[in-house]
């Protein structure tokens, strides 16, 4: 399957597409990357990529998972991106995460997906989060054709079973 590497910037307001987990489709969120600086005396010290996913418009409640520290620079992102600068660190587990079925027990709508970055210092946590509006994508779950013409043939019998 296609892999999408993004910032956060990128991800924000991205549409991702109409799935129909009944027709193997799937979603799956498989990882997060995090670039940090460590400058004037501030010492990253941990990372935590937060996600939820809700109907469109509802209230959000979220999934922490911790992000390990991968490496000081030199290094490349997930983009491909080179950091040579003193200071520069890289966090990632996408290599060790079991990847989040984002369809798993969702019915038939609209629904989006809500991420943001904090990283803990020695000087208070710092957030990646679009000013506290976090960054959001959005998706839509339909049923396959093919089961939603069954349901309904289903119903119709239903209503002519009770007829006679």
């Amino acid at each position: 399957p296609p892999t999408r590497n993004s910032n956060p910037t990128d991800f924000d307001g991205l549409g991702l597409g109409t799935f129909d987990p009944g027709a193997g489709d799937t979603l799956a969120l498989s990882g997060a990357e995090g670039l940090t600086l460590k400058n004037n005396g501030g010492d990253v010290t941990g990372m935590t990529f937060s996600y939820s996913i809700k109907p469109a418009g509802a209230s959000h409640s979220f999934t922490d998972v911790t992000v390990g520290w991968t490496s000081d620079a030199t290094f490349n992102d997930a983009a491909g991106t080179q950091y040579t600068n003193s200071g520069d660190q890289k966090w990632s587990d996408s290599s060790s995460w079991a990847p989040v079925d984002m369809l798993s027990g969702l019915s038939n709508g609209d629904y989006e997906i809500q991420v943001y970055i904090k990283a803990s210092t020695n000087e208070g946590d710092r957030y990646h989060n679009n000013g506290g509006a976090n960054y959001t994508a959005t998706f839509t779950v339909v049923p396959e054709p093919s089961s939603a013409a069954l349901l309904g043939l289903g119903g119709l019998a239903l209503i002519l079973r009770r007829r006679k």
